[in-house]
């Protein structure tokens, strides 16, 4: 209370002075530890672990059994010998070892290294392959760069402009030199620019100051509870000038030359302005297409051991140097860490006896609460991510209707990883085992309805992981329909969010919006999840628990109690993403461009199909991300509009409309009847009432009335297997489409665009040579007979000759006010 009224005292006082850009700022203040204050009483209340602090006591396997020690001798002596093991686990990397390692060294920092970036390196036959394809992905990075090396160099406006609005309770420094040492100093401009030349010698030069060589570890329980020492984070504080001089060359100045160049892949989820939630929406966008597209596909999901303690240097500073980092400067960073003498923190205080490596014996590692952890690991995933692609087993994706190219080869969020594999350890770390599992996403056809199989129903695969230990690790294969989390968002294949949503109701936090924006939920049931929860929350404030759902959330100035409605709140996420991401160059956005191709395609419908209604159409399409997302709108009234470029399908002919634009507008046909005729449509990939005539706008192709399939070669159509029944039903929807004697009472005017079907006539310039391919190699020429009645209207053609190699392209759609006849 005695910070409200002063700030409300700051308010007149800027008022009687006629600041009111200070007044506005002050106000500003007060909302925002409002809702502090609001927010921090919501999750006082609701059921979310206790976080873990530091162990006075730690768990040990052993081949006995395992044991707990609680006494500050016992945990600091089995701690430390456990940590350092961890920080030497990279050495075992093939690059340590053998001649490459006489090639590269620990620092990387040899003419070897020199050769690899500059391709000139001569790779021995025995080399180890996947460390080849890191060394050929970077040296395929360094020619993307600019010639200007990463400056090293720090002046005191760098210092000032970070170390006056630093934190100054941020714990660093075995030395006692804390932030707030620092922030003393950036107010005086000589003492900045004499800490700014000590930080730039050491930069330039590789040599750190004797200081910077120890280093605290705080030992953190991951999960509240779990004190086993390998389960345990072990956060390194370093001294907060090293730090900030590694964030400073490394975060911030090599991070912002790669994004500008574009060396860093769009799989990296880990990076500015992308969320975590990104990488979920890919992940269930891609698994939308999969289920509307019907084709087989793998989502194996792994997790990386100890991520950036199980980072081998040699690699690190080939990475580093490919994106630019002066040698010098990484030398200095990584020699720091292999020679750096750690005490151990626990909640005994710091140990007095460190631990940690040498020059002959050193420890690797990126280390947690490194500045430069996270770029570094940038770094060497891009060339995880460009070894893996090199490999092709990255997953292509053309345009449904446009055949925009996209490429996607995994989704990685620092240690999370999920690869993304349509049918068709190097670095000194290893996975998981117990983290890592797989889904197979395959097809069966149940009287023409496509299902998921099961996990009896899938080929008995086995998918195996590299180990420590070198003998590969059996990863288990989930049902499609067993859901596992991913970025802190419960998802499978199937689509099914059920499992995410009734976790968030044993935690109490399923108002929380993250991942609200990737996932897609039926509104009744997430509306009816949410009423329960409020219920059980205000029964105890004595509000009538049998409160009917519009007064429960219905706002304040009608007599509702104006509780959050999360339908509502969805939708808002959905199109805030949308204005933020759509047609952007990331990878959210270029999935959210395929899907919804891929949607439309489905659906059938030229017009926009956010804009129809959805009690109506909604059985054309396969449930998703889209479909919620127009369900929504539909269920608020909301016009949902990205422009004619991307929500209106092109029409090949003038007059033209598509197919189940005209079926769906009639009653004529039920909505089973509906779902068959897009099934066939789908399966001989037609689209508009011009794919099923001929040339000539008005004569229904044969080939439209038989069971044959898609012969479309630009457009994407999904796969089907429909049934007799289909085919008949889509029989008698052509014969409503034209007429009884299957010809359109009034012909199709002029093309306006290329027809997607595969072209198989064409004809020279002057009209008088008619040529059909029949292969690749091969086609048969026509003559023009100048003996027929040849009219404006109609040629004949007659002498077919099959004569090799490709005809003149000229394609017979352009002259369509003609018809051809041969024999």
């Amino acid at each position: 209370m005695l910070r409200i009224e002063h700030l409300r005292d700051c308010i007149l006082r800027e008022k009687e002075r006629g600041d009111m850009k200070a007044v506005v700022r002050i106000r500003q203040i007060l909302r925002n530890e409002k809702l502090r204050r609001r927010w921090s009483g919501v999750h006082k209340s609701t059921i979310k672990p206790r976080r873990g602090g530091a162990p006075t006591s730690i768990k040990v396997k052993h081949p006995d059994g395992d044991v707990q020690y609680d006494t500050q001798e016992e945990v600091e002596t089995q701690a430390a010998p456990r940590l350092t093991d961890r920080f030497k686990l990279p050495r075992d990397a093939p690059i340590c070892n053998g001649n490459l390692f006489d090639d590269f060294g620990y620092l990387g920092n040899t003419d070897c290294t020199k050769a690899i970036l500059e391709g000139t390196y001569e790779y021995l036959p025995e080399m180890d392959a996947h460390t080849r394809l890191l060394c050929e992905e970077a040296h395929r990075i360094f020619s993307l760069k600019s010639t200007e090396e990463i400056s090293n160099y720090v002046d005191s406006d760098d210092f000032q402009c970070f170390w006056l609005h630093a934190d100054e309770f941020i714990q660093s420094s075995y030395s006692h030199i804390h932030f707030c040492h620092y922030k003393a100093i950036a107010h005086d401009k000589y003492l900045s620019a004499l800490e700014a030349a000590k930080l730039s010698l050491a930069a330039i030069t590789g040599i750190p100051m004797e200081r910077w060589g120890s280093a605290l570890t705080v030992l953190l329980e991951k999960e509240f509870g779990n004190i086993y020492v390998e389960k345990m984070r072990a956060i390194c504080l370093l001294e907060a000038d090293f730090n900030w001089l590694n964030k400073l060359i490394f975060a911030k100045r090599m991070m912002d030359q790669a994004y500008d160049n574009g060396m860093v892949p769009v799989e990296q989820f880990a990076r500015r302005g992308v969320q975590a939630s990104n990488g979920v929406l890919c992940k269930v966008l891609f698994c939308d297409m999969m289920r509307a597209l019907h084709e087989m596909a793998g989502i194996p999901s792994v997790d990386l051991g100890n991520c950036y303690d199980a980072v081998a240097h040699p690699i690190a500073s080939i990475a580093l140097q490919a994106f630019q980092v002066p040698l010098a400067t990484i030398v200095l960073s990584l020699s720091v860490l292999q020679t750096m003498t750690f005490f151990l923190r626990t909640g005994y205080g710091v140990s007095e006896v460190g631990y940690g490596g040498t020059r002959s014996d050193p420890t690797f590692g990126l280390g947690q609460g490194n500045g430069m952890a996270p770029s570094g690991f940038s770094a060497v995933s891009s060339l995880m991510v460009g070894a893996f692609q090199r490999l092709g087993h990255a997953s292509d994706f053309s345009g449904a209707w446009t055949g925009i190219l996209f490429c996607l080869a995994a989704i990685i969020y620092v240690d999370n990883t999920v690869l993304l594999l349509r049918a068709k350890s190097p670095t000194g770390g290893y996975l998981k085992a117990a983290k890592c599992f797989w889904y197979m996403m395959g097809w069966k056809w149940v009287k023409g309805v496509p299902q998921l199989r099961t996990l009896r129903q899938l080929p008995k695969y086995k998918m195996t992981i590299p180990q420590k230990s070198g003998a590969p690790a059996v990863i288990p294969l989930r049902d499609v329909s067993d859901a596992e989390e991913t970025l802190g968002v419960w998802s499978c294949p199937s689509g099914d969010f059920g499992f995410h949503i009734e976790k968030k109701m044993e935690t109490g936090h399923l108002w929380v919006s993250y991942g609200f924006a990737a996932i897609a939920v039926d509104p009744d049931v997430l509306e009816s999840s949410l009423q329960k929860l409020y219920r059980d929350v205000l029964s105890p404030l004595r509000v009538n628990e049998k409160i009917t759902k519009f007064y429960l959330m219905a706002p304040k100035r009608v007599m509702g109690l104006g509780m959050p409605n999360p339908c509502i709140k969805m939708l808002a996420y959905k199109l805030h993403l949308l204005q933020t991401e759509w047609n952007q160059s990331t990878a959210s956005g270029q999935m959210l461009r395929q899907s919804l191709e891929i949607f439309q395609m489905e659906t059938g419908l030229s017009t926009n199909v956010i804009e129809k209604d959805y009690d109506r159409f909604e059985s054309l399409a396969t449930g998703g991300w889209w479909k919620q997302f127009w369900c929504l709108c539909h269920r608020y009234d909301v016009k949902f509009h990205l422009g004619n470029k991307w929500l209106i399908l092109p029409l090949l002919r003038v007059g033209d409309k598509a197919i189940m634009d005209v079926i769906c507008s009639t009653d004529l046909f039920p909505k089973s009847a509906r779902q068959s005729i897009n099934r066939v449509r789908k399966y001989k990939g037609l689209h508009s009432i011009a794919d099923i005539v001929l040339c000539d706008g008005r004569t229904v192709d044969p080939w439209v009335l038989t069971t044959d399939g898609s012969n479309s070669n630009r457009v994407i159509f999904l796969l089907e297997k429909p049934t007799r029944s289909d085919f008949a039903t889509f029989r008698r929807a052509v014969t409503y489409l034209t007429s009884a004697t299957h010809r359109l009472p009034t012909p199709l005017g002029a093309f306006v665009n290329k027809p997607h079907r595969k072209d198989n006539w064409f004809i020279n310039a002057d009209r008088n040579l008619l040529y059909h391919t029949t292969s690749s190699s091969s086609y048969i020429q026509y003559d023009l007979d100048t003996s027929a009645r040849n009219t404006h209207f109609s040629l004949t053609f007659s002498n077919p000759t099959t004569l090799s190699g490709q005809c003149p392209r000229n394609t017979i759609y352009e002259y369509e006010s003609y018809t051809f006849t041969t024999y």
